[in-house]
């Protein structure tokens, strides 16, 4: 199978919003099943993982954003970027 198949298959999927397409930096694009929970993503400086995980902080900011700017949120993200611990190991 080719690489744009895979993609062309991908862009039919984000249309038909069963996955999201993600920009995690200007390199990494990253896509997943389209979540029926709320989660959010560190990603590796280093190797490039991903690693999801949900947090109730963002539950926070989208109960007082809309009361100070009367905005409606959709949806929330958080990204942090850092070293897992496989790329630390070489660290001192």
């Amino acid at each position: 199978m080719s690489l744009s198949t895979v993609y062309r298959t991908l862009g039919v999927l984000k249309k038909l919003g069963l996955v999201e397409e993600l920009h995690l930096d200007e390199t990494h694009h990253y896509y997943e099943v389209k979540p029926s929970l709320e989660h959010h993503h560190l990603l590796c400086l280093g190797c490039g993982k991903v690693i999801e995980f949900p947090f109730s902080l963002s539950n926070c900011v989208r109960k007082a954003v809309p009361q100070l700017k009367n905005y409606e949120i959709k949806n929330a993200e958080i990204r942090m970027t850092g070293y897992c611990p496989k790329c630390r190991q070489g660290e001192t």
